[in-house]
């Protein structure tokens, strides 16, 4: 048995001492690149053990406060949040390295981890998610803004924008083309007259489970602030293409409670700017490799966006009109979707100056942190082969331990015998 299997079964000894009547008898290791995780079952009741480095504790306790908050906003919804039971420091010879770590304890999510083959073949899981974000994105801000998380406006999202903006032209490895057309959309003011409200932040497949074309659960809640719903359209714009990713926009927007004429103005600008963001953290940790592979990426979008600029219908760049009111004729053709608000409800005032545009932050907020954009479907390291595209997760659903191979638990005395003296997996 090898030293995987050892600290899975360390895992599995640790969660039995921390939930009542839990015995375990079953196990099996969970794909995940984040780190170590084993399903466990009395084959009554199953949970999920992680092992967590300190350095990712903090994230994992913003998703925890995340999710209590998401139970709150959205009380009817039929979708799963993660659910922590316990936590506890792991022991110092847990494991082999230096770094220190944490044990979590939680229910295992229902359904598999989606993949972009399962949003390019079902236009009803498009349409479920175009549902989970509207409802998101329509719910109260001042629970979040309570509970001491993130809260950004939209001036401030802007002013965030333009900073970013102006250190990576100081690098001057960004091409002309590319800088004046992001000084051109983020000027574009009418485009940032939006009002803030909870997002995801951090969307991505493997943070939706599906099951039957639909939306079963959704983790990944590290991220979870007020902020820009354009971000969370710009994420689904990476693995949502086509004519599928229309639809998603014109459910999406016929389910919103607010007008925002600049949301896909704002998405495209978001969806382009994450290769700025490959480039800064490049320059920031000093990654010679990296920056030459942002710097490619750059030259690539610049040749695109010189082409594009070319064309007369891009006369005003990220120019969008609004198709909210022409969607009223055509909502027969979405099955259930709610009607389409009205203008006078929906509309922000027209004499709110773009850069005075409401936030919800309260003096009791602590400090915004920088506003994550869209989390790129590549895989970041030192090594040569930095921003090669990402493995799909292998799908697995966490709530049935009967569908993966499993290994019986052993007592502790055992698992402290060496490998030649241990049994023979069952």
């Amino acid at each position: 048995m090898d030293d995987v299997d050892t600290l899975g079964l360390r895992l599995a000894a640790i969660a039995a001492g921390q939930i009542a009547g839990f015995e375990p008898s079953l196990w099996t290791k969970l794909p995940d690149s984040r780190g170590p995780r084993v399903l466990l079952s009395d084959e009554e009741r199953s949970l999920v053990v992680s092992l967590i480095p300190d350095s990712d504790v903090p994230a994992a306790q913003t998703e925890a406060v995340a999710c209590a908050v998401l139970r709150s906003l959205l009380p009817e919804t039929q979708i799963g949040f993660p659910q922590i039971l316990a936590t506890v420091r792991a022991p110092d010879e847990l494991t082999e390295d230096d770094r220190t770590y944490e044990v979590q304890v939680s229910d295992p999510l229902a359904g598999t981890p989606a993949t972009l083959e399962a949003f390019a073949d079902s236009q009803q899981l498009v349409s479920a998610l175009a549902d989970f974000l509207a409802d998101l994105h329509n719910s109260d801000t001042g629970a979040v803004a309570d509970a001491g998380l993130v809260v950004h406006d939209s001036a401030e999202l802007r002013e965030q924008l333009l900073a970013d903006l102006d250190r990576a032209a100081d690098t001057g490895l960004v091409p002309a083309v590319l800088l004046q057309r992001w000084e051109d959309a983020l000027e574009n003011v009418s485009t940032w007259r939006f009002l803030p409200c909870p997002i995801h932040a951090a969307l991505a497949p493997e943070a939706i489970r599906v099951e039957d074309e639909r939306i079963t659960s959704v983790s990944d809640f590290f991220r979870f602030r007020v902020g820009d719903p354009a971000a969370d359209v710009a994420a689904v714009s990476t693995f949502v293409e086509g004519s599928h990713y229309e639809h998603f926009l014109d459910r999406y927007r016929q389910q919103r409670d607010i007008k925002d004429a600049g949301l896909q103005a704002r998405a495209e600008l978001l969806a382009e700017l994450a290769v700025l963001d490959w480039l800064l953290l490049a320059v920031d940790t000093e990654d010679e490799t990296a920056k030459s592979d942002a710097v490619a990426l750059l030259n690539s979008l610049a040749e695109v966006a010189t082409a594009d600029a070319e064309q007369p219908r891009h006369a005003q760049p990220y120019e969008f009109t609004d198709r909210h009111e022409a969607l009223a004729d055509d909502s027969a053709t979405h099955d259930g979707s709610a009607p389409v608000p009205g203008p006078a409800a929906d509309t922000p005032a027209e004499d709110t100056p773009a850069d005075d545009e409401p936030g919800t932050a309260s003096p009791g907020v602590p400090a915004p942190d920088r506003q994550p954009r869209v989390e790129p479907q590549v895989q970041r390291s030192s090594g040569p082969e930095t921003f090669r595209p990402a493995a799909a997760p292998a799908p697995f659903d966490e709530g049935i331990s009967a569908d993966v191979p499993t290994e019986r638990i052993m007592d502790v005395d055992e698992q402290l015998q060496t490998p030649d003296e241990r049994p023979e997996k069952s």
